[in-house]
């Protein structure tokens, strides 16, 4: 399991990670996110969320918990988009609508891309 889980983490989460951190900085950034504090909320509400989803698919995957269904997997994202909706106007005091659409943007340009990458 060691081996099996350092091969996960090197080859495929690793990399999941990035590309989100990658597609939704550039996002926040085309959305008019310029300043340091905004772009590590940013960041932040990604080093959050990010890990989280994976650590409880990982053990619905393994305990077989649950099926792994797309809509399990939908209701996931929007509970990752409820997040960092919260996140994004506690820390950048955002209007709720402000961080409502720039949270949607971010991740439905990372899910979106996820989707694409994947095998």
């Amino acid at each position: 399991m060691n081996d099996y889980l350092s091969d996960y983490l090197l080859h495929q989460y690793l990399p999941a990670f990035a590309s989100t951190i990658a597609i939704e900085l550039g996002v926040a950034v085309m959305l008019g996110f310029r300043r340091t504090r905004e772009l590590l909320a940013v960041l932040l509400v990604n080093i959050v969320t990010h890990p989280a989803l994976h650590a409880f698919l990982w053990v619905v995957f393994w305990t077989e918990l649950l099926p792994l269904t797309w809509p399990l997997l939908l209701l996931l994202e929007v509970v990752v988009f409820l997040a960092e909706w919260w996140m994004l106007a506690r820390l950048l005091r955002l209007s709720a609508t402000r961080a409502g659409l720039v949270a949607l943007a971010m991740n439905t340009s990372s899910a979106l891309l996820g989707l694409m990458l994947t095998d």
